[in-house]
Parts: structure tokens; C-alpha cells; sequence
């Protein structure tokens, strides 16, 4: 397959890019999902349903590409992989809950911290840098994000923390996968988080007596679209991305989630947003379109970014 194996080349800057944006666009609506599902599941209940479902859809990907033999991890990464579907699941576990104790709004302001940890981690690790306008346009992002998810009242000090810390566990799950995109396939990173969170929840569930079915056909719905949209759509295109550019830079373009969450909550409820975040949205675009301004040159130079 030569069109598909070109999609998935590496070391590409462009597509790092794009794989950053798509992996953040469509995936942002799991916000509005997940509260609707762990009103009625719980988080270990949805969870159980929602991993194993991506898992599904993970295997009908490797099937649809004929990249099964790509799930194989290398011998000696797998101990690695397993740390990083843990770190993730741990991470994810913590965002769930915070999504039950605290507004969507507040929760996505505190994950603005993410790009921070991974920045100074990307820094420290892999001597990662940012010329000029690719460092306005991170600081740009950063501040669009917060501006839009501004959050005015008190909110929940317990949501506030779960987030933080997941937010620290996300960044450590990002620089490991940077690492491991150097000799595990995407695919085969996301097919494995996804399993050993999958087989996590499921254990957690039963062990504490949470596991249950939706009551309804749309709950059903609504696991199948966050199965694929979530740990599929978001994840797969995370570790495509960070085959391709710097974790630093994925982290910061991934951080207009705000800007999605934004987007998709006037899409599903017609809110319309204010006058401040129209202007945060507008931060978070001009930042996002310095990121990737320079790209193009650079890649015909052959200059890496």
C-alpha cells in the first residue's frame, strides 16, 4: 500500500503537524461525551467499555491497512510499552474523575499545564527548541487556551488537583512515546496503550462491582463514537505526530483543544461564545498558524525543526 505507507512516513514536520491538529479537532467532543457516560456508568464503568471498544476498532484499523504484523513490539520495548499504557491509564483515570467533580470548562483549563510539563521535559531530554515565531506562536496558544477556558468562580479544589496530576502523568506519557516512535510503530503504541488500559479498567470494574451495561441504545452510541473518536482518533495521531515532529511542539498545537471544545460546544448546544473567547480563539489560531509557518522552507532546506 503505497499511498497508505506514505501517509505514515516519519520525520516529517507538515505532517506532525497535521497529525497533531486532527488528533485535537474531532477528538475535543469526548468532553461532552464523558460526563454523559460516567453520570450513568461511572468512570471505572465507563471505562470498561469504552477501551475494549477501541480496541475493536484498533484491530479493524490494522485490518483495513494490512498492518498486522506492525502490532508487534520489538522485544526489547515492551516493557517500556507496558509503562506507558500504565502512566496513561493512571493519567486518564484522574481526567475521568475530574471531569465528575468539576466543570469541563475548568477541567480543560488546568490541562493547559500539559504543554508546560512536556515542553521542559522535550527541552531537558531530547534538546528540543523553538526558533522565534515558533515560540510566539506556542506562548500564543498557550495564552488563547487560557483565555477561553478562564474560569471566574471558585471550582472544585479536588478537580483542580486530579487534573494537575494528570496533567503531569499526560506530559510523562508524551515524552516516552516520543522515545518509543523511534521503534515501535504508531499503530502498534496505540493498539497496546489502549489494550492494557482496556484490560485495567475492565479488572478495576469487576473487582469493584461497577461493571455495567448502558440502559439505553444512545449511552451504547455514545461508547462506540468516544471509543473511536477518543483512544482511536486522538491517540493513534498522537503517536503518528510525535513520529514526525518535536513532543514540545505537539504538545503546544494540541493544546487549542480549548479553542475544539469551543467549537463543538456551539455545534452540539448552540452556545455561542463570548467576545473574550472569541479573542482567546483568535490567539490560539494566529499560535497554531506561527508553529507551522516555517515549515515549508524548512523542509525543502532539509533543515530539521
Amino acid at each position: 500500500m503505497p499511498e497508505t505507507l506514505t501517509l505514515l512516513r516519519r520525520d516529517d514536520p507538515r505532517a506532525g503537524f497535521w497529525w497533531s491538529l486532527a488528533g485535537v479537532s474531532v477528538p475535543a467532543a469526548v468532553f461532552f461525551i464523558i460526563p454523559a457516560l460516567t453520570a450513568e456508568l461511572g468512570v471505572l464503568g465507563m471505562g470498561a467499555l469504552w477501551f475494549p471498544t477501541a480496541v475493536g476498532f484498533y484491530l479493524l484499523l490494522a485490518l483495513v491497512l494490512g498492518r498486522f504484523k506492525k502490532l508487534i513490539v520489538p522485544r526489547g520495548s515492551r516493557l517500556q510499552v507496558v509503562l506507558l499504557g500504565t502512566v496513561q491509564a493512571v493519567g486518564t483515570a484522574l481526567f475521568f474523575t475530574a471531569l465528575t467533580v468539576a466543570e469541563p470548562s475548568l477541567v480543560a483549563f488546568v490541562g493547559n499545564a500539559t504543554p508546560f510539563f512536556t515542553v521542559v521535559g522535550s527541552w531537558i531530554i531530547f534538546k528540543e527548541r523553538f526558533r522565534g515565531k515558533q515560540l510566539i506562536g506556542g506562548v500564543l496558544v498557550v495564552a488563547g487556551a487560557l483565555v477561553i477556558t478562564r474560569y471566574d468562580e471558585s471550582g472544585s479544589v479536588t478537580g483542580i488537583l486530579l487534573m494537575a496530576a494528570g496533567c503531569l502523568l499526560f506530559a510523562v506519557h508524551t515524552l516516552l512515546g516520543r522515545h518509543l516512535t523511534r521503534r515501535v510503530d504508531p499503530l502498534a503504541l496505540g493498539f497496546w496503550r489502549t489494550s492494557f488500559m482496556a484490560v485495567g479498567f475492565v479488572a478495576a470494574a469487576l473487582v469493584s462491582g461497577n461493571l455495567r451495561l448502558p440502559s439505553t441504545g444512545h449511552q451504547w452510541l455514545l461508547i462506540l463514537i468516544g471509543g473511536l473518536i477518543g483512544p482511536v482518533g486522538s491517540i493513534f495521531t498522537y503517536y503518528l505526530a510525535l513520529s514526525n515532529w518535536g513532543a514540545g511542539k505537539v504538545d503546544l498545537v494540541r493544546s487549542s483543544l480549548s479553542l475544539w471544545v469551543l467549537v463543538w460546544s456551539v455545534a452540539l448546544y448552540g452556545r455561542l461564545p463570548t467576545p473574550i473567547q472569541l479573542l482567546g480563539g483568535a490567539l490560539t489560531v494566529v499560535g497554531v498558524i506561527l508553529l507551522i509557518a516555517r515549515r515549508q522552507p524548512a523542509a525543502e532546506s532539509g533543515e530539521k525543526p
